[in-house]
């Protein structure tokens, strides 16, 4: 049996428990691409769903039938790419979203951080529109989404120097107004503080494994 599903950005953590080997891919579309795939909205989509952002079934809502079984039974990974592609720019319906695009810009750049007032400032826009177009088409609030940038913005830093960086030099870094609030969210985000967080962590590339 195949399926594909949907798992949208969330600020707690989902656990997963595999209970056999099976074959999977990960297609993963930075916000708010996936909305160029759906019918409707992000948000409408999630109330379908029972109100959880979690593991979508895409054939229950949208006609994405034989999406999976096609996929894995062609050999190659090349064949698989290639039509994947190809099933993907037939689902493409574009729509036209500059303010939340340029939105999201400002709140990912956390080299140069810009507040929630100084983004609506600058794009011309209210904190309230601008909320109500991020939790309509993301699910999450600007606030949330920014959060959830500086969290792995805070990882970035620590493993692109080999773990030597202190966790306030980390915190520092990654804009976090003060130690604890650092040790908060991590707690929120992983369950653990960044000392046990990164006792438990490996990194491979872009890849983060945690081992419990």
């Amino acid at each position: 049996n195949f399926s594909q599903l949907l798992h949208i950005n969330r600020i707690d953590p989902v656990k997963v428990i595999d209970t056999a080997r099976t074959p999977n891919i990960t297609i993963v579309f930075y916000p708010p691409g996936v909305n160029h795939y759906i019918p409707g909205h992000l948000c409408d989509l999630v109330k379908k769903n029972d109100g959880d952002p979690s593991y979508i079934p895409l054939e229950k809502f949208f006609p994405f039938d034989g999406f999976s079984k096609k996929v894995f039974s062609l050999k190659t990974r090349r064949e698989q790419l290639s039509f994947m592609e190809e099933y993907l720019l037939k689902k493409y319906c574009g729509m036209e979203m500059p303010l939340l695009n340029d939105a999201i810009s400002l709140l990912s750049d956390l080299e140069q951080p810009h507040t929630i007032p100084g983004i609506c400032s600058r794009l011309g826009t209210s904190p309230r529109n601008l909320t109500r177009l991020f939790n309509k088409h993301i699910c999450l609030s600007p606030v949330e989404l920014k959060s959830i940038y500086q969290f792995r913005f805070s990882l970035e830093k620590k493993f692109e120097t080999g773990g030597k960086l202190r966790y306030k030099d980390i915190g520092y870094e990654s804009n976090y107004s003060h130690s604890s609030y650092m040790i908060r969210m991590y707690r929120k985000y992983t369950g653990l503080n960044p000392s046990s967080f990164f006792d438990k962590v490996s990194v491979e590339g872009n890849y983060v494994s945690l081992s419990l």
